[in-house]
């Protein structure tokens, strides 16, 4: 790239500082989202699937593999709807901005997906209604994550990372009061999940109404237009194939390539008509990144994905860890509970353990910025990691339910800290030219391990479940006695592997090299 090309890519910078509501404003959707996604994740869809399979085949001895297929197929959807969004809402723009419509058509068409998924009779139904739901939803998810490299300047990343984590851990905490809520009201399982639906469509509308409104996308990223397509047009004839004894690559041809990809909605309307095109368009597009440019972009990707592996075991699985492994009612008992009212509260406990999470998880991220900013943000991103995967020890062995509430707890400040730290580390590592498709790959660190993990954790969920059982019995116990203690033990195995996962990230993350103080401002100033 010539020097007109590097000056155009280094003058696409964002206003040099934003307000404080502007940067909330930009983060409200992660409110939404993650409210729908806490309930449903941990309470809604784990339910339904293991009553579904309960009811169609009489047996749990599959439940591993029915609910790992539903989460990897939902995953494998999601992956390939955020990369094409990503590419897309990168070349697109219109009077909205190049976001900002792809969030708006996100969050609508989800809404619909969301009520075809609670109203679902059956688990065929469940799973189809969850793969397009996850479909829509995520075709906001990149573009909505993309605003924040794009708009915020250097200086406020740490800021506006902790506010993003701070919209994550508040979604997922207003998600368990409101399913804690309707625990408390004693309502019956069809009643309860009409009530949530209504706030799906209340909380999610809200949100969306603050970062689609809130915003002034066009004015903060017009002016810089012109510099993006300059910047892509001198990247396209710098790397365009010339054979030996040819001309150059034709400048007007050049322009019209150009153009395919910066007139929105006529990108997303010319690629629907001619689908054949898009996914090979958009790979050659991924697969033509210079990611050899950003060794520490990858590695940290890297360490990201581990670190989800691990996450992604947890939050499948500790529905189930809950029923089984611990001692809800003797704690229920001890607090008060009547024998009679226990059954009404035993999802409660779940719910107020992951509550104590999200207020670790607030802790960690209020310190993540100035944690960052006194140490650095490779230093705070392995301290979230330590402090988790240690605290899951604790819950591998206990039965007691304050113990595995204070663990969580302690857990969740190591996660608040990680997830804001984490997030403004990979925004500083990225591209601002091409913060979209960064974003995509970055997003694939979440959910590649979201597509393999349920079904690999199921699997061996399955394994142990069966091989306790069978050695159980054979030593002369009932199964029924025998299926509870073989599902508690599998469960121990399965939460084993979110320690190792955690070590694994941590020792990937030193691959990373963050840059001084000294060396960020001279950088600063050369831009």
């Amino acid at each position: 790239m010539d020097e007109a090309a590097i000056q155009a890519v280094e003058d696409h910078e964002p206003p040099r500082r934003l307000q404080l509501i502007h940067i909330m404003n930009m983060s409200a959707i992660w409110f939404g989202l993650q409210f729908f996604w806490t309930s449903n994740q941990l309470f809604i869809m784990p339910n339904r699937i293991r009553e579904f399979i309960l009811s169609e085949q009489g047996t749990l001895a599959q439940l591993g593999f029915y609910r790992g297929m539903l989460d990897s197929t939902g995953s494998a959807v999601v992956i390939i709807t955020q990369l094409v969004s990503g590419f897309l809402s990168d070349h697109a723009w219109s009077k909205r901005g190049r976001r900002r419509p792809f969030i708006l058509t996100g969050i609508l068409s989800g809404l619909f997906g969301i009520t075809l998924f609670m109203l679902a009779p059956g688990y065929w139904q469940l799973f189809a209604a969850y793969a397009f739901m996850s479909f829509c939803l995520n075709l906001a998810a990149v573009p909505f994550q993309s605003l924040l490299p794009d708009l915020v300047p250097k200086s406020q990343e740490n800021v506006a990372g902790s506010i993003m984590g701070l919209n994550n851990m508040g979604g997922v905490l207003v998600g368990l009061l409101a399913y804690i809520g309707m625990s408390l009201a004693d309502l019956d399982r069809p009643q309860s999940n009409m009530v949530m639906l209504a706030l799906y469509f209340i909380v999610l509308l809200t949100t969306l109404a603050f970062t689609y409104f809130g915003i002034d996308e066009v004015r903060w990223m017009q002016q810089k237009r012109d510099d993006i397509e300059e910047a892509f047009r001198k990247r396209m004839l710098d790397r365009a194939w010339r054979p030996e004894g040819k001309k150059d690559l034709r400048h007007e041809d050049v322009g019209e390539r150009i153009r395919q990809f910066t007139l929105f909605p006529g990108t997303t309307v010319r690629y629907i008509k001619n689908g054949s095109n898009i996914f090979s368009t958009v790979a050659r597009s991924y697969f033509g990144l210079d990611l050899r440019a950003h060794p520490n972009f990858i590695w940290l990707s890297g360490s990201r994905a581990f670190i989800y592996f691990g996450y992604t075991v947890f939050t499948d699985w500790v529905n189930y860890y809950t029923q089984i492994n611990l001692d809800r009612e003797g704690w229920l008992i001890s607090l008060g509970v009547g024998p009679d009212s226990i059954e009404s509260y035993l999802e409660i406990v779940l719910a107020g353990m992951m509550v104590f999470f999200l207020i670790g998880g607030l802790i960690g991220n209020l310190i993540s910025a100035p944690l960052s900013n006194w140490q650095s943000k490779k230093r705070t991103v392995g301290f979230g990691i330590l402090l988790s995967g240690s605290m899951v020890l604790p819950l591998i062995l206990t039965g007691d339910v304050w113990t595995a509430i204070s663990s969580g707890a302690v857990l969740g400040i190591g996660w608040g800290a990680f997830v804001a730290s984490d997030w403004a580390f990979g925004c500083s590592l990225m591209p601002k030219d091409q913060a979209g498709s960064f974003m995509g790959l970055w997003m694939l660190t979440s959910l590649v391990p979201a597509m393999i993990s349920p079904a690999a954790s199921g699997l061996v969920r399955d394994a142990f479940y069966n091989s306790g059982l069978a050695t159980l019995t054979a030593s002369g116990m009932s199964e029924e006695l025998a299926s509870p203690i073989a599902e508690a033990a599998a469960h121990r195995w399965v939460f084993g592997l979110i320690i190792l996962f955690f070590l694994f990230g941590f020792i990937v993350l030193q691959r990373v090299k963050e840059a001084k103080g000294w060396e960020k401002k001279a950088a600063e100033a050369a831009g």
